[in-house]
């Protein structure tokens, strides 16, 4: 048994780790979003992160006043708090090395929205209780998902409180764990996972995450892009990315359906006004290969 099960509780962190860095929200929500991704560097959004960074005491975040989020790597805590989690080698995957170990405090109802990990994940809830809602990968089709380049990419636009805008989310098969100090739970790869803290107390957990073959197959596919020249007009670009894209499937039925719906569930519900008014698509785009495999975009 791990020490930090009997010793962690509020007292204890907050004389191990008298302040730290957390995120701070307008909201329970903390989005992920790295700008780094390739619409994050586009010049007409203005993206502007949902939360700051910032340091505060300890007591005042356990206080709960505010929506903090810490989150840190086993590594960079103090000595006294590294030693009580002593070995994790037992949690890995197939003999792999772990691939990280990080630390997550919360104060109900801190949550994280739906989101997938490339790794093996296995969370050991320490201390309070924490409730995950999980989501098969196959039910990827009813969850409208971020696109790839978008700096939320890996999460889910789905708003829990507003179901009304993503009617087949419905279709969707959650399943609802609440974990419990000494619990562990274990996500594979791809697996859809809504974290919240629950109850009264505040919710500490380790995760340990292992590397996984799913993401050396996902690095390999980003590789095989559609064969292109700089001095190509964008039209021809175009063209070929259509062939490219017919490549990949049967026939154009099959590309059609497949564009129809990555667009509907991607695309349509992602709203983007930079006079903050609110209303008007991101991206309109139109596939029509039936004529002869003329794609038009912005």
């Amino acid at each position: 048994m791990w020490p930090a099960l009997h010793k962690w509780n509020i007292n204890y962190i907050s004389e191990s780790l008298p302040s730290f860095k957390v995120h701070q929200s307008s909201f329970p929500e903390i989005q992920m979003l790295s700008l780094v991704q390739p619409f994050g560097q586009l010049e007409g959004p203005k993206w502007r992160r949902p939360w700051i960074e910032k340091q505060v005491e300890a007591n005042h975040f356990f206080k709960g006043e505010e929506f903090l989020y810490f989150f840190s790597n086993l590594e960079d805590l103090p000595p006294a708090l590294n030693h009580d989690i002593p070995d994790i080698s037992f949690l890995s995957v197939g003999w792999r090395p772990v691939w990280e170990t990080n630390l997550w405090m919360g104060v109900p109802p801190i949550r994280t929205p739906i989101h997938y990990d490339l790794l093996h994940n296995f969370y050991v809830q320490l201390h309070g209780n924490k409730r995950f809602i999980l989501f098969p990968p196959t039910d990827y089709k009813y969850l409208y998902l971020y696109p790839r380049l978008h700096p939320s990419t890996r999460m889910s636009q789905v708003n829990l409180r507003n179901l009304q805008n993503y009617p087949d989310f419905y279709k969707s098969h959650p399943i609802e764990v609440v974990l419990s100090p000494g619990d562990v739970l274990y996500i594979p790869p791809y697996w859809f996972h809504d974290v919240t803290a629950v109850g009264v107390n505040v919710s500490m957990s380790v995760s340990i995450h292992t590397e996984s073959d799913q993401s050396h197959i996902r690095d390999s596919m980003n590789n095989i892009v559609p064969v292109m020249r700089k001095f190509w007009k964008d039209t021809q670009k175009v063209d070929a990315l259509a062939a490219f894209m017919e490549k990949l499937f049967k026939d154009k039925e099959d590309l059609l359906t497949f564009l129809e719906h990555f667009l509907e569930s991607r695309y349509t519900p992602l709203k983007y006004d930079q006079s903050g008014k609110g209303g008007r698509s991101l991206f309109v785009f139109i596939c029509d290969l039936s004529s002869g495999g003329a794609c038009w975009g912005p």
